[in-house]
């Protein structure tokens, strides 16, 4: 959450206090690292495009486990934007 930053242009195109809910997915690797990112609805203004940025610079994730065996899984992630005053 403190790692957001809200882009310009949605700051010139939303009035304040908007909020808008992302959805992102994408696929964490069996060495835990991110592929395949897409974001669901973008309502543009660069939100989706900060929403890439923050899961690409999470570092690498736990990958997840299936009968004890590591293995790559699909990831859906929400991401809430609220338009600062």
């Amino acid at each position: 959450k403190e790692n957001i930053r809200y882009p310009k242009k949605a700051r010139r195109h939303f009035a304040p206090g908007t909020e808008h809910r992302l959805w992102a997915k994408f696929v964490v690797e069996r060495d835990g690292s991110i592929t395949l990112i897409q974001i669901e609805n973008d309502p543009g203004y660069g939100l989706g495009k900060e929403v890439i940025r923050l899961i690409k610079e999470s570092g690498n994730w736990e990958p997840a486990l299936q009968n004890g065996r590591v293995v790559k899984a699909f990831k859906r992630q929400d991401f809430v934007f609220k338009r600062p005053g």
